[in-house]
């Protein structure tokens, strides 16, 4: 009995094993060549599970598209390709992309030392031209987005793995919109912090702004210099908040829309109160 047992147990195993591995290409991207988003999420979930301190260095290449435009998309691969070499060769990890322009690397160490020297090895890289074609080299402009979990991440919920995980990403992927720095390393701080919270309180009065048909309309009149009359007027947009926080820019919760997905539906609001 036992040794059935034990074969139906190793059977099983292996079982999973082909299935899980039968098609590696679904959590591969074609295009970098690195983890894709799901395989990504997997790997957070299992360490937010196990409740393990751990490290995210997400490289966010600002100009990804504009090079894409200008060397097409075998331009964007070869750039990749040396990334990830370079990854290999300095860290020896696995490599995942969280975004079209960015790569996410994680590291279980415990010596905030040694990741400042990981720190510096992707500085001093990035300040190093990269080869679009055999006649072209450029330099890239990115910046790194440091996360320390769970030491940067007081928000998140241990109790809820699968919203942790969205969170967390989420918030890596936003990391630099709440950033004050113009460093190459955006770290989180306090000030960071505070400004992620800003945006979520922001968010809340937006939504119920749009909901309720929260939003003021204000007309500053244009004058027509050559027929001496006020001739037309631009539309400006406000939040009615006096509850909350106060009057808050249009520059503020314009772009927390954009990001939100929400713009279509304000637009909607505005033209419908115009």
């Amino acid at each position: 009995p036992q040794v059935l047992f034990l074969s139906v147990s190793i059977s099983t195993m292996l079982l999973v094993l082909v299935i899980s591995l039968g098609n590696p290409a679904e959590y591969v991207d074609k295009e970098s060549g690195a983890f894709n988003y799901d395989a990504l999420k997997l790997v957070i979930s299992d360490k937010i599970h196990k409740k393990r301190p751990f490290y995210i260095i997400n490289i966010d290449m600002d100009e990804l598209s504009k090079l894409r435009k200008q060397n097409g998309d075998k331009g964007v691969i070869k750039i990749y390709a040396q990334l990830r070499t370079f990854i290999a060769e300095k860290f020896a990890i696995d490599v995942f992309q969280l975004n079209h322009h960015s790569l996410t690397l994680i590291f279980n160490e415990h010596d905030e030392k040694n990741m400042e020297k990981n720190l510096k090895l992707i500085y001093e890289r990035f300040h190093e031209p990269w080869e679009v074609n055999e006649h072209t080299k450029i330099h890239l402009n990115a910046h790194v987005d440091y996360v320390r979990v769970p030491k940067d991440t007081p928000f998140l919920s241990t109790d809820d793995v699968q919203s942790s995980t969205s969170q967390l990403l989420e918030f890596v992927e936003m990391c630099h919109t709440y950033s004050d720095e113009a460093e190459f390393v955006h770290r989180v701080n306090s000030q960071l912090l505070q400004n992620r919270n800003r945006q979520d309180v922001i968010l809340k009065i937006l939504k119920e702004a749009i909901r309720t048909n929260g939003i003021e309309m204000y007309y500053q009149p244009i004058w027509n210099v050559k027929e001496q009359k006020f001739s037309n007027c631009e539309a400006l947009v406000r939040l009615k908040d006096d509850k909350t926080m106060g009057f808050i820019s249009p520059e503020e919760f314009i772009p927390v829309a954009e990001r939100n997905f929400l713009i279509m539906q304000l637009s909607s609001k505005i033209f419908e109160n115009v």
